[in-house]
């Protein structure tokens, strides 16, 4: 199977925001974890849908969250995200 090679991603994102890293969930697992929110650690020019992680909903009272790394334009993306999704949290 090939890897994005996101695990140091996860485990760097996780010590910042003081998350459980790898969580497995009764439907499916989420990157990383803290109390409130499910991360998702993706590749940024990998076409990232947050909404395909585990429980990313927000149905759940858990709000989805993605972390994006490598090189991209983060600014389009976020002006992509803010202007096109609007219920989506940034």
């Amino acid at each position: 199977m090939p890897t994005t090679g996101e695990g140091s991603y996860i485990a760097a994102l996780a010590r910042q925001v003081r998350g459980v890293p790898e969580v497995v969930l009764p439907v499916g697992r989420a990157d990383v974890a803290i109390t409130a929110t499910l991360f998702e650690v993706e590749p940024a020019g990998n076409g990232a849908k947050p909404s395909s992680g585990p429980g990313l909903s927000g149905s759940n009272g858990i709000s989805p969250a993605i972390a994006l790394f490598g090189a991209e334009d983060y600014l389009r993306m976020y002006l992509f995200v803010r202007d096109r999704l609007p219920g989506l949290g940034l």
